[in-house]
């Protein structure tokens, strides 16, 4: 009569990439035709982890077929079978098992999301999608994911292009009405180049560089959105301006004056100034200027009206008058009233 055999199973989980260990992985163990003897492990610091006990009835694995899954984020997830022997052999061990980046593609794509009230990293309550090309906020989603506590997400994707889309589900509404906020211009360089940052163009590169950004552009409810300056020339002056997209092609459309909107500015987290709309009727409100030589916030708030999106800020389409002679006249005007 043979005593019954109880084992426990040793082995190492690294990067099949450096050899790094991955701490963070998890090994589950089920065992074939009994899903009640499944065990489970947590790899350690050093990359290794044990499952079961040897000699011990309750926690050891009894001889026969496994199957052994080993996950770890940001890689592939690898299964194997593994026949634990019968007789008093007291330790199965498996070796090294090397971890492949990518669940379903070969490269990392891997970002953090942070609250631009407090400029840090959040997770809370948001979920992030990914889908191929550029700016595609409409197909089926390829992958998704909620964020981490630490607002980091990650997807492993092949080689291309590709949108990530992060929704708030505390603020997720449903609205007729439809605003495409944050346009920005500004004079760079020598005073001779403009540029204007919108929806449909939502970049400046200048020589490589990034200047300005609209990081993040609502179209399916009231905002927020965000407009980045990343460098500032010292002779430039910034035009912050908000534009009624819905209501562009209506004069005296009061919508964006009824709307409650604000304009917050930050200096990284740090809030700097809040403007609420006026009440007059338009849709432009152009909110404020930066003169990034004094770094002066000059309030403008004044309305007016712009069909076409693109030259919000650049010509008015009433007299043909620059909107920025406008403006100039109107801070001088002040000035001289003060």
């Amino acid at each position: 009569m043979s005593l019954k055999s109880f084992h426990d199973m040793k082995g190492t989980v690294v990067s099949a990439e450096n050899g790094e260990a991955l701490p963070k992985a998890s090994i589950t163990l089920t065992k074939t035709g009994d899903a009640s003897a499944t065990k489970y492990a947590n790899v350690n610091t050093d990359g290794r982890f044990t499952m079961g006990a040897k000699g011990d009835e309750s926690k050891g694995l009894t001889p026969g077929i496994y199957q052994l899954t080993v996950k770890c984020r940001g890689y592939k997830t690898v299964t194997q079978e593994v026949i634990v022997p019968s007789g008093n052999e007291d330790t199965v061990e498996i070796g090294t098992i090397k971890m492949v980046r990518g669940v379903y593609g070969n490269c990392a794509l891997k970002g953090y999301v942070y609250d631009i009230a407090t400029g840090r990293t959040t997770g809370v309550d948001l979920y992030v999608t990914l889908r191929n090309g550029i700016n595609n906020t409409s197909s089926a989603p390829i992958d998704s994911c909620n964020l981490e506590s630490d607002g980091q997400y990650l997807f492993n994707v092949p080689v291309g292009t590709y949108t990530i889309t992060v929704e708030d589900k505390r603020a997720l509404v449903s609205d007729s009405e439809r605003y495409q906020p944050t346009s920005v211009t500004a004079v760079v360089e020598d005073g001779s180049s403009r540029f204007h940052t919108y929806y449909s163009n939502k970049t400046y590169l200048y020589n490589g560089k990034k200047y300005a950004d609209l990081d993040l552009d609502d179209t399916s409810s009231y905002g927020p959105e965000t407009t980045t300056i990343y460098y500032k020339n010292g002779s430039g002056v910034y035009s912050f301006y908000v534009h009624d997209f819905t209501n562009r092609s209506w004069t005296n459309s009061s919508a964006l004056a009824e709307s409650g909107a604000t304009v917050k500015v930050y200096e990284g987290s740090a809030l700097k100034e809040t403007y609420k709309v006026p009440s007059d009727i338009g849709t432009v409100w152009h909110v404020f200027d930066y003169d990034a030589g004094t770094g002066a916030l000059i309030p403008i708030n004044t309305m007016s009206n712009q069909s076409s999106p693109g030259d919000v800020g650049t010509m008015s389409i009433e007299d043909g008058i620059s909107q920025e002679e406008r403006d100039l006249e109107i801070i001088f005007n002040d000035l001289e009233e003060k």
